[in-house]
């Protein structure tokens, strides 16, 4: 569940990115 989670904070951090 914890790799989920950093998986879907970097998800989001990319789109924030971009």
């Amino acid at each position: 569940m914890r790799e989920h989670a950093s998986l879907f904070g970097n998800f989001c951090f990319f789109v924030l990115n971009s």
